[in-house]
């Protein structure tokens, strides 16, 4: 079994089979942008909080532009939230974990 605490890293194929059957919280970032490393630690913490309810993954979009271009990608990081292939919420830019986990325990419950 793949680590709670570490995200998934998707691309195709494979990318909407695992977004379909859980709630993923999806990032696209770049391994570049320090923006995105600062929120790579801060989705590890929540990832902690939220173990068994929300997965967490992660595009690396220039890897990844089918993907990116998919989701309408414009700025990094992003975040999808999905439930069973339904994006069910979008976090643009990096928010503080305490308005992140406010979201997302509202938006699962």
């Amino acid at each position: 079994m793949a680590d709670a605490l570490k995200p998934i890293h998707l691309s195709y194929p494979g990318f909407d089979k695992i977004i379909s059957k859980t709630t993923i919280l999806l990032v696209f970032g770049a391994d570049w942008s320090r923006s995105c490393n600062v929120q790579d630690n801060i989705l590890e913490e929540v990832a902690k909080e939220l173990e068994g309810n929300v997965l967490w993954g992660k595009v690396n979009v220039v890897d990844n532009l089918s993907i990116a271009d998919e989701c309408d990608i414009l700025n990094i990081p992003n975040m999808f939230l999905f439930r069973n292939g339904d994006k069910i919420h979008q976090f643009v830019g990096a928010p503080p974990k305490t308005s992140l986990m406010t979201k997302i325990k509202t938006l699962i419950s």
